[in-house]
């Protein structure tokens, strides 16, 4: 089983079973102004740095991912570190260094959700690059390859969505479907379930993804 656990939640670290877990993913790090390298918010660093070290007191084979939240603490900056090529080997080189100064396994780019300001080109570009990356820190490290996953919206959800399957194919080991979220009060004026399963109304629902 696999879940994310967020850092700015009331829950210890400490208090986490991970021997009920194949995977934990520790959301959210950010991408960065300026040359948009990985950005931790100052109180949850320490965080990230001891969660492989305690997840694994409890089951050493758990894998862990460090997650990055596309849209985190400047929404605008994904879409300008994709566009230059210098910013996004910036981004590249600190999210692999982080990751194994850390001892994650892996690497998780959380909700990139396509649209007129991601230009799905560049973000191709960004993937294949990441691969390159890691592929090469491996070679030189002689440790085992970090894993790259993305977390993607569903056509149902998200209505312009538009991802190059060939890229993901070629550069992710897997991605994670977000079905979740599909209907929301800030956007429709009334209730609806926000994570159905099936639902014969509308196209937005698990089953249909």
């Amino acid at each position: 089983m696999s879940e994310h656990f967020y850092t700015g939640s009331e829950i210890p670290v400490s208090d986490i079973d991970s021997s009920l877990f194949s995977h934990l993913i520790c959301a959210f790090a950010s991408i960065g102004s300026s040359t948009h390298p990985l950005f931790f918010n100052s109180s949850f660093e320490q965080i990230f740095s001891t969660f492989t070290s305690t997840m694994k007191h409890k089951n050493p084979s758990i894998t862990t991912l460090l997650s990055m939240w596309a849209d985190g603490e400047d929404p605008s900056a994904l879409a300008s570190m994709l566009g230059e090529s210098s910013s996004r080997r910036s981004f590249i080189e600190s999210t692999i260094e982080k990751a194994g100064l850390y001892a994650f396994s892996g690497i998780d780019l959380f909700g990139v959700l396509p649209s007129g300001s991601i230009n799905m080109t560049n973000l191709s570009a960004l993937l294949g690059e990441w691969r390159d990356g890691v592929d090469a820190e491996s070679r030189e490290s002689g440790r085992p390859q970090l894993l790259l996953v993305m977390a993607v919206y569903c056509e149902s959800i998200a209505d312009s969505v538009s991802y190059s399957l060939d890229s993901i194919q070629s550069n992710l080991d897997w991605v994670h479907l977000i079905v979740y979220d599909n209907h929301l009060p800030t956007r429709e004026k009334f209730a609806l379930r926000h994570a159905a399963i099936f639902d014969l109304a509308s196209q937005n629902n698990t089953d249909l993804a």
